[in-house]
């Protein structure tokens, strides 16, 4: 990774109050290492630049380029794995759009997945998000699954 693509030349670009500058390096991250935690938080990264810094319709644009990112990489990715990370970062960018039924939609297809996916972790957001909404059935269903799942680790 040269100069401009690691964290820390992101970081040194906000203490120079360089917004562009920083966010390009997370841009360049994402790009060149999508399957990567930090390549996968890189698109909502730069959402939260731009709201922390006064620029709110700068960070709406982001967050839907975020969501069309997700999106493409779900429908490349070379592994279910790296499919069902980036599902999980796609929730998290509906969320922040505050499109909480896309959030809903996108978390129970994760939590309908086999394997891959760190099904408590997925249940508990599912059942958070979806009980922002009285009795909605999801909550009530995720609740009911990390009952099962809790039942399950307790037993083993």
């Amino acid at each position: 990774m040269n100069e401009r693509g690691t964290p820390t030349a992101s970081e040194a670009y906000k203490r120079q109050q360089r917004w562009e500058d920083a966010a390009q390096v997370y841009r360049d991250i994402s790009e060149s290492h999508p399957w990567t935690r930090i390549g996968l938080e890189a698109p909502l990264a730069i959402a939260t630049l731009y709201n922390q810094h006064g620029q709110p319709e700068r960070a709406l644009e982001a967050r839907e380029r975020a969501v069309l990112t997700y999106l493409n990489a779900i429908s490349m990715a070379p592994t279910p794995e790296a499919a069902a990370n980036a599902r999980g970062y796609l929730a998290l960018a509906y969320h922040q759009l505050g499109d909480r039924d896309a959030a809903v939609r996108t978390l129970e297809e994760l939590a309908a997945m086999p394997s891959g996916v760190n099904q408590p972790l997925v249940l508990l957001s599912l059942g958070s998000l979806a009980s922002e909404r009285a009795h909605h059935p999801s909550a009530t269903a995720a609740r009911t699954r990390v009952e099962h799942l809790s039942i399950q680790l307790v037993s083993n």
